[in-house]
C-alpha cells in the first residue's frame, strides 16, 4: 500500500494509531490520535513523559503495569481502558492497543505499535445499561406486584418478596414443592382447570394472557384472590406478574364499609385533597388537610370555585381544562389572603356522569425556602472573600471559589485536578502536612498556617482551617479548605513584636537610669546632708560644754540635737528608701534579708529570710528588678493580702535563679495581680523579667495564701548593668 494512501487511511481513521520507537523513546501519532488528545506534533514531542501526562492519574499505575508485562512476554498483547485528559482537560474513555512488532538483536523490544479507540460513548451506554439494569433489580425487588419466572414446565425459577408477601410461600418452600397441592378457583368461584391457568395459556399458546382474575386455594383452606398477567418468553417459560385483589374482592362484597375506609383515608391524608368538577370548576370536597391549609370551613369550601384558591387562576383553569396531572409550583392564596407556594399532583376520573379532578396539593413553602437558602449559600461561596477548596480523598481538586483565583494566581480550570501541592513552597515543615493529613482522615478538624508560594513565585501567609465533609452514612466523601490570606497580618505581628522589643529595652534603660539617679541622691543625702548633720550635732555637744553653768542655754542645745538626730534617722531611712546601699555594698540577697528585718521591726510581719548558700553574681539589672519586685510584692502583701507571715526563699537550679516569696493571707486582688494598681504589679513585673529572659509564676504556697517565683538567669549575655 502507497504511503499517501496510508496517510488517507489515517487521517480518516475513527481509531488512533501510534508507532513508539522504544529505543529512542519517541513515537509517531496518526492525525486521530493527535486529533484525540489535542496536541500536535509542531508543538508536542511524543514520548513516554507526554504518554504518562495524558493518562489519568488513578489510571497510570494500572496502564504501565499491564504494558510492562506485555513488554516482559506475560501478556501476548497490551489491551486496556483507561480515561485520557485531552489537553482542554476533557476526560474520554479510551480503550488502547498495543502490541510489539520488533526487537533489538539482543531481543530485546525495539519498536511498538498500537491504536487508541474513544469508547466514551460506550461506556456511558455501559453504565446507563448497569444503572437500567439495578434499577430494574431494585424494581424487581420493591414493586408490590408479584413478580415471577417460570420454566416450560410451570416450574417458578424466581419470585420477588411481593410475590412471597402475596403467596404466603418462600423460595425454599417453593423448592419443596409446598404448592403443588394448591387448587384454583375462577372469578365467579368455580373451579379453574389447569388449561385455563394463565401461565399454561402464554406458554401454550405463546401470547399475552392479561388481567385474569382468579383465586388460589391453600392446603388449609385459605383463599387468595389474585389478578394475573402472564407473557410468555420464547423457548424458555414465561413472565408472571401477579396482583393481590383479595382485598378488592371483599370491598366489592362490602360497599358501605369500603365507603367509609376511604373517607377514613381522605381525612387523615397529609397533604390536601380536592375533588374539582372539571366542567364549572367547582370544589365538590375536600379533605380535613385542605380545610387547615386554606383556612376555610367545609360549607365555605362547597360554594367555592377552584379559581378562588389561586393568585394564578387563568394558570390553574387552563391545567385542569388541559388535564395537567403534576404542576411543579404555583401559588395559591389562603382565606386570609396569604399567598403560598404549593406543589400539585392530579388525576381525573368520571364518577357518576361528572368529570372529576383529584387534586393532592402540598404546601412547599419549607422547600422554597431551602432553595434560596442553597443559592444564598452558593452566592456566598462564590461571593466569599475566604479561598475555598473542596478535594477528593487523593486530595485532587474539585472546586475551588474566585478568591482561590484571586489569592493563588491559578485560575480555575488551571487548578481542577491538581493538588493543592502546586502552592508549596517548600518553607512550611512537613511535620505541618503529616498532622493535617492525621487529623482530617481521622475525622478531625485541622487549623494551621502555612508559607505558600502563588503561580508568579510570591510567598505568602495563609491560615486555613480543613474539615472532612461526610456523606449520610458518616463516611467521608471530600475535604473541604477554608483559606485566609494573613501575610499583611503576620508583617503586622513581627512590626508589633519588634516595637514591644524596642519598648521593653526603653523601659530596661529608664529603670537602670532612674535607679542611677536614686543612687546619686542616696548618696548626697548620705554624703553631704547626713555628714553635715552628723557634724551639727558633735559641734552643738561642743557648745554644751562651753556653756557649763548656763542651764537655759545647755536646754536649748540638747533640744537642737535631739531635732537633728532625727533629721539625721530621717536622712538614713530616706536614703535606704530611695536606694539601699546593702545593694550596691553587701549584695542582693543581704539587701532583700534587711529588707525582710524592716518588715519584721517596723510594720509587724514576720518574713523568714532563707538564702543560697552559694554566691550567686547577676548583672546590676537583675538585681534591681529582683529587689524592687521583692520590695513590691511585700508592700502589696502588707496591704491587701491579711497576712501575718511571709517566707523569701533564694535558690539555684543549674542555670537559673529564684526566689519564692509566699504569705499566709487570702491572696492578692485582681487589681495588683494584673498590674491596674500603683507601682509594678504581677504583669509589670513578668514582663520586665521577660525581657531579661526571666519568668515570673503564682501558684498556691505551703502557707496557705499566694505564692510567687521570680527566675532569671544566672548570667545575662550583654549584661544589662551599668
Amino acid at each position: 500500500m502507497g504511503t499517501d494512501l496510508s496517510d488517507l487511511i489515517l487521517s480518516v481513521a475513527t481509531e488512533g494509531f501510534w508507532d513508539w520507537d522504544l529505543k529512542a523513546d519517541i513515537a509517531y501519532l496518526s492525525p486521530r490520535y493527535c486529533e484525540l488528545t489535542g496536541y500536535s506534533a509542531e508543538e508536542t514531542v511524543f514520548d513516554s513523559a507526554f504518554f504518562k501526562s495524558i493518562i489519568h492519574p488513578d489510571d497510570r499505575e494500572q496502564v504501565f503495569a499491564i504494558m510492562q508485562e506485555h513488554l516482559q512476554g506475560v501478556r501476548d498483547i497490551s489491551l486496556i481502558e483507561y480515561r485520557m485528559v485531552a489537553r482542554d482537560g476533557k476526560v474520554r474513555w479510551i480503550e488502547g492497543r498495543g502490541k510489539i512488532v520488533a526487537y533489538d538483536e539482543d531481543g530485546a523490544p525495539c519498536r511498538m505499535v498500537g491504536t487508541i479507540v474513544d469508547v466514551s460513548e460506550r461506556k456511558k451506554n455501559e453504565e446507563a445499561l448497569r444503572k437500567g439494569q439495578e434499577e430494574l433489580r431494585v424494581l424487581f425487588k420493591i414493586l408490590p406486584v408479584g413478580i415471577s419466572i417460570v420454566d416450560m414446565d410451570r416450574r417458578i425459577l424466581e419470585m420477588n418478596p411481593a410475590l412471597e408477601r402475596i403467596l404466603g410461600i418462600d423460595m425454599e418452600q417453593l423448592a419443596s414443592g409446598n404448592y403443588l397441592g394448591w387448587r384454583y378457583l375462577r372469578s365467579d368461584g368455580t373451579p379453574m382447570p389447569y388449561d385455563e391457568i394463565p401461565s399454561v395459556r402464554a406458554i401454550r399458546e405463546q401470547r399475552d394472557v392479561l388481567d385474569v382474575e382468579m383465586g388460589i386455594i391453600k392446603e388449609n383452606g385459605a383463599i387468595r384472590w389474585v389478578s394475573v398477567s402472564a407473557a410468555p418468553l420464547v423457548g424458555s417459560g414465561a413472565v408472571i406478574s401477579t396482583v393481590d385483589v383479595t382485598e378488592r374482592k371483599i370491598l366489592t362484597e362490602k360497599l358501605r364499609e369500603s365507603e367509609e375506609l376511604y373517607r377514613g383515608i381522605f381525612a387523615v391524608e397529609s397533604d390536601a385533597i380536592l375533588l374539582v368538577e372539571v366542567e364549572t370548576g367547582r370544589v365538590i370536597d375536600s379533605n380535613t388537610a385542605a380545610l387547615q391549609l386554606y383556612g376555610y370551613s367545609q360549607e365555605e369550601f362547597m360554594q367555592l370555585e377552584v379559581s378562588r384558591l389561586s393568585a394564578e387562576s387563568r394558570k390553574s383553569l387552563e391545567a385542569i381544562a388541559a388535564h395537567t396531572t403534576q404542576v411543579s409550583l404555583r401559588w395559591h392564596c389562603r382565606k386570609d389572603g396569604t399567598v403560598f407556594p404549593v406543589e400539585i399532583s392530579g388525576s381525573y376520573l368520571a364518577f357518576r356522569g361528572r368529570n372529576i379532578h383529584v387534586a393532592a396539593i402540598r404546601d412547599i413553602s419549607e422547600r422554597i425556602h431551602a432553595d434560596e437558602e442553597i443559592q444564598k449559600l452558593s452566592t456566598a461561596i462564590e461571593q466569599s472573600p475566604m479561598a475555598i477548596v473542596i478535594t477528593d480523598l487523593a486530595g485532587n481538586i474539585e472546586f475551588v471559589n474566585p478568591r482561590f483565583s484571586e489569592l493563588t494566581g491559578y485560575s480555575r480550570e488551571e487548578a481542577l485536578f491538581q493538588n493543592p501541592r502546586i502552592l508549596k513552597s517548600g518553607i512550611t515543615p512537613a511535620d505541618v502536612y503529616t498532622d493535617l493529613w492525621n487529623t482530617v482522615q481521622n475525622g478531625g478538624v485541622w487549623q494551621g498556617e502555612f508559607q505558600n508560594r502563588k503561580k508568579d513565585g510570591t510567598l505568602y501567609w495563609e491560615s486555613a482551617t480543613i474539615t472532612p465533609i461526610r456523606k449520610p452514612d458518616g463516611t467521608i466523601s471530600n475535604y473541604l479548605a477554608i483559606k485566609e490570606d494573613i501575610t499583611e497580618l503576620k508583617q503586622a505581628r513581627l512590626e508589633m513584636l519588634q516595637y514591644q522589643s524596642k519598648l521593653q529595652d526603653m523601659a530596661s534603660e529608664l529603670l537602670l537610669a532612674e535607679e542611677r539617679e536614686r543612687w546619686q541622691i542616696a548618696n548626697m543625702l548620705h554624703d553631704q546632708i547626713g555628714q553635715t548633720l552628723a557634724l551639727s550635732v558633735i559641734r552643738l555637744g561642743e557648745l554644751k560644754s562651753l556653756l557649763v553653768g548656763s542651764g537655759k542655754a545647755g536646754q536649748i542645745v540638747d533640744e537642737l540635737r535631739n531635732l537633728i538626730g532625727d533629721a539625721v534617722s530621717a536622712t538614713r531611712s530616706l536614703t535606704f528608701e530611695i536606694s539601699p546601699p546593702a545593694l550596691y555594698q553587701i549584695g542582693l540577697e543581704a539587701a532583700i534579708a534587711s529588707l525582710a528585718e524592716t518588715y519584721r521591726t517596723k510594720h509587724g510581719l514576720s518574713v523568714d529570710f532563707v538564702g543560697c548558700t552559694e554566691p550567686v553574681t547577676l548583672p546590676l539589672e537583675a538585681n534591681v528588678l529582683l529587689y524592687q519586685s521583692i520590695r513590691e510584692l511585700l508592700m502589696n502583701i502588707l496591704k491587701h493580702a491579711g497576712a501575718k507571715c511571709a517566707r523569701i526563699t533564694c535558690r539555684t537550679t543549674g542555670n537559673s535563679y529564684s526566689i519564692s516569696l509566699e504569705d499566709d493571707g487570702k491572696g492578692l486582688p485582681p487589681s495588683v495581680r494584673d498590674g491596674k494598681a500603683a507601682g509594678y504589679g504581677i504583669f509589670s513585673i513578668r514582663e520586665r523579667l521577660q525581657h531579661l529572659n526571666g519568668s515570673m509564676v503564682t501558684e498556691s504556697g505551703t502557707l496557705g495564701g499566694l505564692r510567687v517565683i521570680l527566675t532569671v538567669p544566672r548570667w545575662v549575655e550583654g549584661d544589662h548593668g551599668v
